[in-house]
């Protein structure tokens, strides 16, 4: 684990150095977050609305991402990220033959093992190295886009304006190269949360279409309010019903501590209060 930890660190701080990681992904990088992820995206919102530009979000969501990620597919990536054969040489051995096995327990003193299985995909489990690798797996997700997408390890954002046929087409050209350079990559979207929220008293309110196999396709489902990244946000940017949700949650974490709990002691309020 300390070895890994070492090499990861390098491969960091060689990756942040040359500009390697896009500045879209914010998940498992320093100095990036959740915080961060939603200034960016929801600051070019507000720009684009001040100056009478509808905008439209599409919110995207690989499916099962960390474990269809392909240990064999990615080695040229990292061969293009400049890093040193013995470096590349060291993850190979990282990620060959690894097995998983399902323990039970069948009594008290008794447990059953199943056989070993040898898997050629996902990310190790538990790893340091693997979310870095995971974010070298998708790291062309923002650089084959016209328009501004921002991550948040597997959940993406489309964002652009939405006032002319021209820009329009724009986000379903990038939504098309999307989905076919993942497919390449066999990962896909989970299509259940294919969402889009219009923003702008004048926009068209585009359908746009996902086609992750031929003859079949997805169009979002158009939300007025939507969680993003823990934030309830509404066509409107008004975040009211984001701080009733918090506000009822921290009601709820009142009455359970008021009706379960003699106490009434400020530090044991506090500590329970907090908790919850």
């Amino acid at each position: 684990m300390v070895k890994e930890r070492i090499v990861n660190k390098h491969i960091m701080n060689h990756l942040e150095a040359n500009s390697l990681i896009s500045s879209s992904q914010h998940g498992f990088c320093s100095k990036r977050s959740v915080d961060i992820n939603l200034l960016e995206s929801y600051s070019l919102v507000t720009d684009l609305l001040e100056k009478g530009v509808s905008v439209d979000i599409l919110l995207l969501d690989l499916a099962k991402a960390f474990d269809k990620v392909c240990h064999r597919y990615p080695i040229h990536r990292r061969r293009t990220l400049s890093l040193r054969p013995q470096v590349i040489s060291w993850i190979e051995d990282f990620l060959r033959d690894r097995t998983q096995q399902v323990k039970v327990t069948t009594g008290p003193n008794s447990q059953a093992l199943s056989d070993e299985v040898k898997f050629t995909s996902r990310v190790p489990q538990g790893s340091v190295l693997g979310l870095t690798l995971f974010n070298i797996y998708i790291i062309e997700l923002a650089l084959i886009t016209s328009n501004k997408t921002t991550l948040y390890v597997d959940d993406s954002k489309l964002i652009g304006p939405a006032n002319t046929p021209s820009t329009l087409q724009s986000l379903q050209t990038d939504l098309n190269h999307t989905c076919s350079r993942f497919k390449r990559w066999l990962l896909e979207f989970n299509t259940e949360k294919f969402k889009i929220i219009y923003f702008g008293h004048n926009n068209h309110k585009q359908q746009y279409l996902m086609t992750q196999y031929p003859g079949i396709h997805q169009i979002p489902e158009h939300v007025q309010e939507e969680r993003d990244l823990g934030v309830y946000v509404d066509s409107h940017l008004n975040f009211s019903s984001h701080s009733q949700k918090i506000s009822a949650h921290a009601s709820r974490a009142l009455g359970i501590i008021k009706h379960s709990i003699t106490s009434r002691s400020r530090e044991v309020i506090t500590k329970l209060y907090k908790g919850l």
